[in-house]
Formats: C-alpha cells, sequence, structure tokens
C-alpha cells in the first residue's frame, strides 16, 4: 500500500511486487523479466527485461496459466 501511494507520487518504483516462476520473474508494475542464469564468478542471478520478447511472454503465459497480463 505504502510503495503504491510512493510509485503515484513520485512516478517511480520503490518496491516491486515479485511473483516467480521458473527462470521467469513478473512485476505488479508490468515488468517481465528472465534470468540470464549465475555467474560463476559472481552468486547473483542476473536478470533481462524480457518484456517486449513475444516468445518470453507468451512462455510466461503457458507456465502460469494466464491469458492476459499487464506488460508496460
Amino acid at each position: 500500500m505504502v510503495a503504491s501511494i510512493l510509485n503515484n507520487l513520485f512516478g517511480t518504483h520503490v518496491m516491486h511486487n515479485w511473483s516467480e516462476i521458473d527462470c521467469y520473474r513478473y512485476c505488479d508494475c508490468g515488468t517481465l523479466q528472465q534470468c540470464e542464469g549465475v555467474d560463476s564468478r559472481d552468486s547473483e542471478i542476473k536478470w533481462e527485461d524480457v518484456s517486449e520478447n513475444q516468445q518470453a511472454v507468451l512462455e510466461f503465459k503457458l507456465i502460469t496459466g494466464q491469458k492476459d497480463i499487464y506488460l508496460n
């Protein structure tokens, strides 16, 4: 609730509410990201914005069973 108010006031995303499924994560703000894998030197997962990638969007919809998702 607080994050939503701040996002509306400042036009930015203070906190993201991610839903992670397989190698995808989807944010309530309308961003779909896909993990690029873990670098052997870095323990952090790298995420790539795939909101514009129709194949990735279709695959995410099939995995989740959703027909319509909001994307930026």
